[in-house]
């Protein structure tokens, strides 16, 4: 095994096995299907207490209308206050004695992530005869300091007991030393044992090195298994330490934490892995809890970090990941999903920017309901951009997920880097070198495209006022150099032409008739105002004469736009010419003229 990057695909048997992906979007939608169930069991599970007791007044005695003065109000207090710890400790002891003597039981109705749970009944306790579960409970820290609940989004230290912490459904694992690598799938698979034979499929193809240690999900009634979180332990005396506040711990282990756990991420995407979820929490599903179906598939081999690091790619990057993940989850193929992640994803940024500049309360929440909001608005825009495709809404799901995690105001004026634009062009070319010249072709119409608008820019405004504008004076202007200008002053005049035409005409039926149109007038260095009246007349309306012009300047561009003499691939030009003609025209053409 390598730790080079691997084509991401999903084999027939793995189809067969995977029913489908849940993500938390499509989860909710689930949710609110179940609602009504949900209400009608809380109100039938709810007692609602009343006051009801109120002491009369008893006859021949005086009714104290004020209370009695305490002496020492604060003493009062902390009696309470330690009254009510006892008091807890005394039903903590209890709890934990009826669990070891008679095991876990959840006999009432329970909303637990997502669904409601009741009559489950298990005895003793499923680290007990278990090496790998054992050695899971020893990375939970110390009773008191372990965090869990019934939410994972809001973990709190619910018991001072960790047996009883232990059986929450989500735990939080020691996040000073970093034992565990977790994984959180959003596929439905059609069996525990189909997730298994995924598993083995993926080992056998070299994608991963060994099975996980442990694997824990949602066991549905109609037999399928939902949203599993596949866990692998690092051997007894290998955690990262990961406390920076002390200077003598190190960075780069931790680097390498994260990195092994983005290469295991990779090679798993294609049975769906969340590349989203948060790796450094420690926080997952509780495998001891018997909420959770648990299955551990591998007991014995364990690996390194530095083991793991030389047959994993660890150098794969969070958007090239989630990229990847969309392709897969979408169905859609690599290229219409990775054009509709860069439209999806300029469209985020612009929403981000205008929420943050505008003090909006949507982004002063958590990560999560900020990818709520996002979802909305993006899905939104998704239905008015015509991507109405089926497995666009996981895209825009992973959009959300991506944007909310890796928002940071502090980088809104500075220029970012887009990377992995181009991903399904170079995606299957072999080679450093192709997929460089592919890049610099990209790179070289985005330089074109941004010249090309301030040449616009500057030349019209030089319009405006009736300035005669040289091919010197028009570099000069716009800030771009002489040999620039001199490739692009026809096609300025080409463009501003029809801003001109329409400044000086007016509407369609002011026009006069005319019999000729003289292309050379386009091409006279200094064209004004006065000069436009004389230079169209072949077409009986300004309409025509509009799309006519735009006819010919998509001609010159396309004709124009060559790389190394000779055109670019039929992907790569679609896409370019697209963004080109979208910047180069939406400034120069009116709004009445529409280009297909």
């Amino acid at each position: 095994m390598t730790n080079q990057a691997a084509t991401i695909t999903s084999s027939p048997a793995q189809k067969g096995w995977i029913v489908g992906f849940e993500d938390r979007y499509s989860r909710a939608q689930r949710d609110r299907k179940e609602a009504a169930a949900r209400k009608h069991l809380r109100k039938k599970n709810t007692v609602r207490l009343t006051p009801l007791r109120i002491d009369p007044p008893v006859e021949g005695k005086l009714v104290r209308t004020r209370p009695k003065a305490q002496k020492n109000p604060d003493a009062k207090k902390a009696v309470r206050i330690y009254s009510d710890y006892a008091a807890g400790l005394r039903d903590e002891r209890r709890l934990l004695k009826e669990r070891l003597e008679n095991g876990y039981s959840l006999t009432w109705a329970r909303e637990i992530a997502g669904r409601i749970r009741s009559n489950i009944h298990e005895d003793g306790l499923r680290s007990e005869d278990n090496s790998i579960l054992k050695l899971f409970v020893s990375r939970i820290p110390k009773g008191g300091k372990a965090r869990a609940s019934d939410d994972k989004a809001n973990l709190y230290v619910p018991y001072m007991s960790k047996l009883l912490t232990l059986d929450c459904p989500y735990i939080e694992a020691n996040k000073a030393f970093l034992g565990t690598i977790r994984l959180d799938c959003d596929a439905v698979f059609s069996s525990p044992d189909g997730c298994l034979n995924t598993l083995r499929e993926l080992m056998m193809h070299e994608s991963i090195p060994h099975l996980p240690h442990i694997v824990t999900g949602d066991l549905m009634p109609d037999g399928t298994y939902r949203n599993p979180h596949f866990i692998f332990m690092l051997p007894y005396g290998k955690a990262v330490w990961n406390n920076f506040e002390d200077k003598r711990c190190r960075a780069q282990p931790v680097r390498l934490f994260d990195g092994v756990s983005r290469g295991l991420c990779r090679a798993m995407l294609g049975i769906g892995v969340d590349p989203a979820a948060p790796r450094l929490t420690m926080r997952m599903k509780n495998p001891i809890s018997p909420i959770w179906h648990t299955m551990t598939p591998n007991t014995s081999e364990f690996m390194t970090l530095s083991q793991y690091a030389r047959c994993l790619d660890t150098n794969s990057s969070f958007d090239d990941l989630v990229r990847h993940a969309a392709v897969v989850q979408s169905g859609m193929g690599i290229k219409p999903s990775n054009i509709a992640f860069n439209v999806l994803h300029d469209r985020a940024k612009v929403i981000l920017r205008q929420w943050h500049f505008n003090a909006d309360l949507r982004i002063a929440g958590s990560r999560e309901r900020l990818a709520d909001y996002l979802h909305i608005e993006l899905s939104a825009h998704a239905k008015e951009t015509g991507l109405s495709d089926v497995g666009v809404s996981a895209v825009v799901g992973k959009v959300s997920e991506y944007m909310a995690t890796e928002f940071d105001p502090k980088r809104l004026e500075k220029p970012g880097k887009a990377r992995h634009r181009l991903m399904h062009v170079v995606d299957g070319v072999e080679g450093v070198a192709a997929r460089q010249k592919i890049g610099s072709a990209h790179s070289a119409t985005t330089r074109k495209s941004k010249t090309m608008e301030k040449l616009l820019s500057a030349y019209s405004a030089a319009l405006d006022r009736d300035e005669d504008v040289s091919v010197e004076r028009l570099a000069s202007l716009a800030g771009v150099s002489r040999s620039a200008a001199y490739r692009s002053f026809e096609a300025c005049q080409q463009i501003c032409l029809g801003r001109s035409i329409d400044k000086k005409v007016g509407t369609p039926t002011d026009v006069p008739e005319t019999t000729s149109f003289d292309p050379a007038a386009t091409s006279v260095p200094g064209i004004s105002h006065h000069s436009v009246s004389e230079s169209w007349s072949s077409t009986e309306s300004s309409a025509d004469f509009e799309d006519t012009l735009i006819a010919e300047q998509e001609a010159w561009l396309k004709k124009d736009y060559r790389v190394g003499g000779r055109p670019p691939s039929n992907g790569l030009d679609a896409e370019i010419m697209e963004e080109f003609f979208r910047s180069a025209l939406h400034d120069a053409a009116d709004e009445a003229i529409i280009i297909t």
